[in-house]
Protein backbone atom coordinates (compact mmCIF):
# COMPACT_ATOMS: atom_id res chain seq x y z
CA UNK A 1 0.00 0.00 0.00
CA UNK A 2 2.85 2.38 0.80
CA UNK A 3 4.40 1.73 -2.62
CA UNK A 4 1.08 2.34 -4.33
CA UNK A 5 0.55 5.59 -2.43
CA UNK A 6 4.07 6.72 -3.34
CA UNK A 7 3.46 5.87 -6.98
CA UNK A 8 0.21 7.83 -7.02
CA UNK A 9 1.97 10.80 -5.43
CA UNK A 10 4.68 10.73 -8.11
CA UNK A 11 2.08 10.53 -10.87
CA UNK A 12 0.19 13.48 -9.41
CA UNK A 13 3.38 15.54 -9.30
CA UNK A 14 4.31 14.57 -12.84
CA UNK A 15 0.85 15.29 -14.24
CA UNK A 16 0.48 18.60 -16.11
CA UNK A 17 -1.05 21.43 -14.19
CA UNK A 18 -4.50 22.78 -14.93
CA UNK A 19 -4.90 24.16 -18.39
CA UNK A 20 -3.85 27.78 -18.52
CA UNK A 21 -5.58 30.25 -20.82
CA UNK A 22 -3.66 30.88 -24.03
CA UNK A 23 -1.32 33.84 -24.13
CA UNK A 24 -3.10 36.96 -25.29
CA UNK A 25 -1.77 38.39 -28.55
CA UNK A 26 -1.22 42.12 -28.27
CA UNK A 27 -1.54 42.49 -32.03
CA UNK A 28 -4.81 40.52 -32.02
CA UNK A 29 -6.22 42.75 -29.27
CA UNK A 30 -5.17 45.88 -31.20
CA UNK A 31 -6.99 44.59 -34.28
CA UNK A 32 -10.05 43.87 -32.13
CA UNK A 33 -9.97 47.45 -30.83
CA UNK A 34 -9.83 48.78 -34.41
CA UNK A 35 -12.72 46.56 -35.49
CA UNK A 36 -14.84 47.50 -32.49
CA UNK A 37 -14.10 51.19 -33.05
CA UNK A 38 -15.40 50.84 -36.60
CA UNK A 39 -18.42 48.85 -35.38
CA UNK A 40 -19.14 51.56 -32.80
CA UNK A 41 -19.14 54.19 -35.55
CA UNK A 42 -21.70 52.10 -37.42
CA UNK A 43 -23.88 51.72 -34.33
CA UNK A 44 -23.71 55.46 -33.67
CA UNK A 45 -24.85 56.10 -37.22
CA UNK A 46 -27.73 53.65 -36.72
CA UNK A 47 -28.73 55.53 -33.57
CA UNK A 48 -28.64 58.82 -35.44
CA UNK A 49 -30.73 57.35 -38.25
CA UNK A 50 -33.23 56.02 -35.71
CA UNK A 51 -33.40 59.46 -34.09
CA UNK A 52 -34.19 60.97 -37.48
CA UNK A 53 -36.90 58.34 -37.93
CA UNK A 54 -38.43 59.21 -34.54
CA UNK A 55 -38.40 62.92 -35.36
CA UNK A 56 -40.10 62.29 -38.70
CA UNK A 57 -42.71 59.98 -37.16
CA UNK A 58 -43.40 62.48 -34.36
CA UNK A 59 -43.78 65.31 -36.86
CA UNK A 60 -46.22 63.27 -38.91
CA UNK A 61 -48.19 62.24 -35.81
CA UNK A 62 -48.49 65.82 -34.57
CA UNK A 63 -49.57 67.01 -38.01
CA UNK A 64 -52.30 64.38 -38.27
CA UNK A 65 -53.39 64.82 -34.65
CA UNK A 66 -53.94 68.55 -35.08
CA UNK A 67 -55.51 68.37 -38.52
CA UNK A 68 -58.79 67.19 -39.95
CA UNK A 69 -57.80 63.62 -40.79
CA UNK A 70 -59.46 60.26 -40.41
CA UNK A 71 -59.03 58.31 -37.19
CA UNK A 72 -57.40 55.44 -39.07
CA UNK A 73 -54.66 57.74 -40.35
CA UNK A 74 -54.04 59.09 -36.85
CA UNK A 75 -53.87 55.56 -35.43
CA UNK A 76 -51.41 54.56 -38.16
CA UNK A 77 -49.23 57.59 -37.39
CA UNK A 78 -49.26 56.72 -33.68
CA UNK A 79 -48.24 53.15 -34.46
CA UNK A 80 -45.38 54.37 -36.66
CA UNK A 81 -44.17 56.70 -33.90
CA UNK A 82 -44.18 53.91 -31.30
CA UNK A 83 -42.34 51.59 -33.70
CA UNK A 84 -39.73 54.28 -34.41
CA UNK A 85 -39.19 54.87 -30.68
CA UNK A 86 -38.82 51.13 -30.08
CA UNK A 87 -36.28 50.90 -32.90
CA UNK A 88 -34.34 53.79 -31.36
CA UNK A 89 -34.20 51.93 -28.02
CA UNK A 90 -32.89 48.84 -29.81
CA UNK A 91 -30.21 50.82 -31.65
CA UNK A 92 -29.09 52.47 -28.40
CA UNK A 93 -28.85 49.07 -26.68
CA UNK A 94 -26.77 47.73 -29.57
CA UNK A 95 -24.45 50.73 -29.33
CA UNK A 96 -24.02 50.26 -25.56
CA UNK A 97 -23.19 46.59 -26.11
CA UNK A 98 -20.37 47.49 -28.52
CA UNK A 99 -19.12 50.17 -26.11
CA UNK A 100 -18.92 47.60 -23.29
CA UNK A 101 -17.04 45.13 -25.49
CA UNK A 102 -14.67 47.86 -26.65
CA UNK A 103 -13.88 48.90 -23.06
CA UNK A 104 -13.26 45.28 -22.09
CA UNK A 105 -10.86 44.71 -24.99
CA UNK A 106 -9.04 47.97 -24.26
CA UNK A 107 -8.59 46.84 -20.65
CA UNK A 108 -7.23 43.47 -21.76
CA UNK A 109 -4.92 45.22 -24.20
CA UNK A 110 -3.54 47.45 -21.44
CA UNK A 111 -2.94 44.38 -19.26
CA UNK A 112 -1.35 42.38 -22.11
CA UNK A 113 1.13 45.04 -23.17
CA UNK A 114 4.62 44.39 -21.81
CA UNK A 115 6.21 46.69 -19.27
CA UNK A 116 7.98 49.55 -21.05
CA UNK A 117 10.49 50.05 -18.23
CA UNK A 118 14.23 49.57 -18.75
CA UNK A 119 15.27 45.96 -19.21
CA UNK A 120 18.74 44.48 -18.88
CA UNK A 121 20.51 43.79 -22.14
CA UNK A 122 21.38 40.12 -22.32
CA UNK A 123 24.09 38.76 -24.61
CA UNK A 124 22.75 37.04 -27.68
CA UNK A 125 23.11 33.30 -27.72
CA UNK A 126 24.64 31.74 -30.81
CA UNK A 127 22.04 29.94 -32.92
CA UNK A 128 21.87 26.22 -32.50
CA UNK A 129 22.24 24.48 -35.89
CA UNK A 130 19.21 22.19 -35.70
CA UNK A 131 18.45 19.58 -38.31
CA UNK A 132 15.30 21.38 -39.46
CA UNK A 133 16.96 24.76 -39.98
CA UNK A 134 17.36 24.22 -43.71
CA UNK A 135 13.73 23.24 -44.21
CA UNK A 136 12.52 26.24 -42.17
CA UNK A 137 14.70 28.60 -44.22
CA UNK A 138 13.17 27.24 -47.43
CA UNK A 139 9.55 27.41 -46.20
CA UNK A 140 9.74 30.90 -44.65
CA UNK A 141 10.00 32.86 -47.96
CA UNK A 142 6.95 31.07 -49.40
CA UNK A 143 4.89 31.73 -46.25
CA UNK A 144 5.90 35.39 -46.29
CA UNK A 145 5.07 35.66 -49.99
CA UNK A 146 1.62 34.16 -49.45
CA UNK A 147 0.99 36.52 -46.54
CA UNK A 148 2.10 39.53 -48.57
CA UNK A 149 -0.04 38.50 -51.55
CA UNK A 150 -3.12 38.10 -49.33
CA UNK A 151 -2.52 41.53 -47.77
CA UNK A 152 -2.31 43.10 -51.24
CA UNK A 153 -5.49 41.34 -52.37
CA UNK A 154 -7.38 42.50 -49.27
CA UNK A 155 -6.18 46.08 -49.71
CA UNK A 156 -7.07 46.09 -53.41
CA UNK A 157 -10.54 44.77 -52.60
CA UNK A 158 -11.07 47.53 -50.02
CA UNK A 159 -9.82 50.21 -52.46
CA UNK A 160 -12.24 49.03 -55.17
CA UNK A 161 -15.14 48.88 -52.72
CA UNK A 162 -14.16 52.32 -51.42
CA UNK A 163 -14.47 53.84 -54.90
CA UNK A 164 -17.89 52.23 -55.36
CA UNK A 165 -19.17 53.51 -52.03
CA UNK A 166 -17.82 57.01 -52.74
CA UNK A 167 -19.84 57.08 -55.94
CA UNK A 168 -22.87 55.88 -54.02
CA UNK A 169 -22.42 58.67 -51.46
CA UNK A 170 -22.27 61.30 -54.21
CA UNK A 171 -25.37 59.86 -55.84
CA UNK A 172 -27.33 59.87 -52.58
CA UNK A 173 -26.18 63.43 -51.87
CA UNK A 174 -27.79 64.49 -55.12
CA UNK A 175 -30.99 62.58 -54.27
CA UNK A 176 -31.03 64.12 -50.80
CA UNK A 177 -30.59 67.66 -52.19
CA UNK A 178 -33.39 67.11 -54.70
CA UNK A 179 -35.69 65.71 -52.00
CA UNK A 180 -35.04 68.68 -49.72
CA UNK A 181 -35.74 71.11 -52.57
CA UNK A 182 -38.98 69.31 -53.41
CA UNK A 183 -40.01 69.29 -49.75
CA UNK A 184 -39.50 73.05 -49.47
CA UNK A 185 -41.54 73.63 -52.64
CA UNK A 186 -44.43 71.38 -51.55
CA UNK A 187 -44.43 72.90 -48.06
CA UNK A 188 -45.02 76.38 -49.48
CA UNK A 189 -47.79 75.06 -51.70
CA UNK A 190 -49.40 73.21 -48.79
CA UNK A 191 -49.30 76.30 -46.60
CA UNK A 192 -50.98 78.27 -49.39
CA UNK A 193 -53.65 75.58 -49.72
CA UNK A 194 -52.71 74.76 -53.33
CA UNK A 195 -51.82 71.11 -52.68
CA UNK A 196 -53.22 68.62 -50.16
CA UNK A 197 -51.53 67.82 -46.87
CA UNK A 198 -51.03 64.24 -48.08
CA UNK A 199 -48.71 65.56 -50.81
CA UNK A 200 -46.69 67.38 -48.16
CA UNK A 201 -46.48 64.23 -46.02
CA UNK A 202 -45.33 62.22 -49.01
CA UNK A 203 -42.60 64.75 -49.81
CA UNK A 204 -41.55 64.80 -46.16
CA UNK A 205 -41.31 61.01 -46.10
CA UNK A 206 -39.23 61.01 -49.30
CA UNK A 207 -36.83 63.58 -47.79
CA UNK A 208 -36.48 61.50 -44.61
CA UNK A 209 -35.72 58.34 -46.58
CA UNK A 210 -33.16 60.20 -48.70
CA UNK A 211 -31.46 61.50 -45.53
CA UNK A 212 -31.31 58.01 -44.01
CA UNK A 213 -29.92 56.53 -47.22
CA UNK A 214 -27.22 59.20 -47.34
CA UNK A 215 -26.35 58.65 -43.67
CA UNK A 216 -25.96 54.90 -44.13
CA UNK A 217 -23.79 55.35 -47.22
CA UNK A 218 -21.56 57.84 -45.38
CA UNK A 219 -21.23 55.39 -42.48
CA UNK A 220 -20.24 52.58 -44.85
CA UNK A 221 -17.63 54.89 -46.36
CA UNK A 222 -16.19 55.68 -42.92
CA UNK A 223 -15.88 51.97 -42.09
CA UNK A 224 -14.00 51.28 -45.33
CA UNK A 225 -11.68 54.23 -44.71
CA UNK A 226 -10.88 52.81 -41.27
CA UNK A 227 -10.06 49.44 -42.83
CA UNK A 228 -7.82 51.08 -45.42
CA UNK A 229 -5.90 53.07 -42.80
CA UNK A 230 -5.44 50.11 -40.45
CA UNK A 231 -1.73 49.51 -39.65
CA UNK A 232 -0.05 46.62 -41.36
CA UNK A 233 1.22 43.65 -39.35
CA UNK A 234 4.94 43.71 -38.58
CA UNK A 235 7.22 42.18 -41.17
CA UNK A 236 8.45 38.65 -40.53
CA UNK A 237 12.18 38.16 -40.67
CA UNK A 238 13.36 35.28 -42.84
CA UNK A 239 16.06 33.18 -41.17
CA UNK A 240 19.12 32.53 -43.31
CA UNK A 241 20.77 29.10 -43.27
CA UNK A 242 24.10 28.97 -41.52
CA UNK A 243 27.02 27.95 -43.69
CA UNK A 244 28.27 24.51 -42.88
Amino acid sequence: MVRIASLLTLLALAAPSAAQPPAVSVRGLEESVEQLDAALDVKRAYVKAAEVGVAAAKSKFNLLANGNFAQAERNQAKFELEAAEALLDIRKAEMREVEVRLNQVKKRLAEAKPDTGPKPILPKKPPNPATGAKASAEEAPKALEDKFRKALEDKFRVVVELQIVRGRVEQRKAVHTAAQTELARVKKLAEAGIVAQSDFLQAQQAATIAELDLLLAQTELQVLEVKLKAPRPPAVAIPEPRPR
